[in-house]
């Protein structure tokens, strides 16, 4: 039998929305078809993984294109798990390992596993579905293949293959922000999200941010992102893969030498940031991508807000901006928001919730 069988009551065909789905697996037993009744649409089972990836729309499959690639350049992430990045996980999605245990998980964006691994020893008595639009998913079932309650399927983040409100939680890490509509696509993942559910996503931030009250930084940020992130992002975007692995070398060379990167990509542990075979995959997620948007707490705070999200969390020790929240709040009603970091802009969220320190 195809795993898939298994997380039928969580699918939707992605062409038309309903849930009248069947699996025809063929005589290999690792390959078959899923089909919708309702609109007739049919969707590749290929080496046990669900292919909804065929009705994605011309943006998604160019970022399909760049991402194939992207995780083609690092394939296995049991580096990840640690108890860091559990904590890491937990923080994101507001919630304790109990709450984990017996849950329902969307991995939306998962890659090539990096993170759904962890969420399948959280939720040790659960399932979880990790989903992505690129190639990478082949690699994920590899590097998934110890966790019997983890299924893999490949489809657009902007248009899951899901049915609305059957997740206990709903993950997403850094992917949201490499949609063309961002505020789009939150909705979508929210719409997973059951009433009760948490969502947890982390996104981009602007940088510097308004809150530092300063016009100079505030400039430098517009011009830095004017005249440097958005023309290289241009120009990459259309051009092959060896020319832009060109241009990564030649900034890299740059700000190697300098020890300042003004592209925002050198990360890692001091000592570390400027190793090129990372360099090289932060550059193609930055700027080979043709999407990706920076964000303010306060914008993605008001999603939540507008989505009758409560108990909203922005965590310690986690990148910016992670923000988590919990579905069902009655919109008539102000939003809880807690902060367990500072920031310096908080009290502009006291005219949307009830703000707890």
């Amino acid at each position: 039998m195809l795993r898939v069988e298994k997380i039928l009551y969580l699918l939707a065909c992605p062409s038309c929305r309903a849930d009248s789905l069947a699996v025809e697996e063929y005589a290999d037993g690792n390959n078959g078809l899923i089909s919708c009744a309702a609109c007739k649409r049919t969707y590749d089972v290929i080496d046990d993984i669900p292919r909804f990836q065929n009705v994605s729309s011309e943006a998604a499959l160019k970022q399909h294109a760049v991402y194939s690639h992207y995780h083609s350049l690092h394939t296995k992430e049991k580096t990840f798990r640690t108890e860091s990045y559990s904590k890491i996980v937990l923080a994101t999605v507001g919630c304790n390992k109990s709450e984990m245990e017996n849950s329902v998980v969307l991995d939306a964006g998962c890659g090539i596993g990096r993170y759904s691994a962890v969420l399948a020893s959280l939720a040790s008595n659960g399932v979880v579905v990790a989903m992505d639009l690129s190639d990478g998913v082949d690699s994920a079932k590899k590097n998934l293949v110890e966790f019997d309650n983890c299924y893999v399927i490949q489809g657009d983040v902007t248009n899951p293959p899901l049915r609305d409100a059957v997740f206990d939680i709903v993950f997403s890490w850094g992917v949201l922000h490499h949609t063309p509509n961002v505020r789009s696509a939150f909705a979508s993942v929210s719409r997973k999200t059951k009433i009760g559910g948490r969502l947890g996503v982390f996104l981009y931030e602007f940088h510097p941010v308004y809150a530092h009250k300063s016009w100079a930084l505030t400039c430098v940020a517009l011009f830095r992102q004017f005249a440097l992130i958005l023309p290289l992002r241009a120009l990459c975007t259309r051009l092959p893969i060896p020319a832009v692995r060109a241009i990564s070398r030649l900034c890299w060379l740059a700000a190697a030498t300098t020890r300042f990167d003004p592209f925002g990509v050198a990360s890692g542990p001091p000592g570390q940031k400027f190793l090129y075979r990372d360099w090289y995959r932060v550059f193609i997620d930055r700027f080979r991508t043709r999407y990706a948007s920076e964000h303010s707490y306060q914008e993605i705070i008001d999603w939540f807000n507008e989505e009758n999200y409560d108990d909203v969390i922005v965590p310690h020790g986690c990148s910016d901006i992670t923000i988590s929240g919990r579905k069902g709040r009655c919109p008539s009603k102000p939003m809880h928001c807690r902060f367990e970091k500072p920031l310096n802009n908080y009290v502009k969220y006291k005219k949307l919730t009830k703000f707890d320190a």
